[in-house]
């Protein structure tokens, strides 16, 4: 079992927190657009299917 520092006990020339920190939101800032991305293409595709479904059951008469 290891011991871990309390914040204050924090050395201020230690930065290697902030740059996971900054890692972690360009993580989430780009799992947010994938996420949009992806749920765009899935809105678009079930739109086209719907779109052709409507069209092949129309007929002139």
């Amino acid at each position: 079992m290891r011991a871990e520092r309390d914040e204050d006990d924090f050395h201020p020339l230690y930065t290697s927190r902030r740059r996971a920190e900054r890692r972690l939101a360009w993580e989430i800032a780009l799992g947010i657009w994938v996420g949009g991305v992806a749920l765009t293409l899935t809105g678009c595709g079930v739109w086209y299917l719907l779109a052709r479904g409507v069209w092949a059951g129309l007929t002139l008469s």
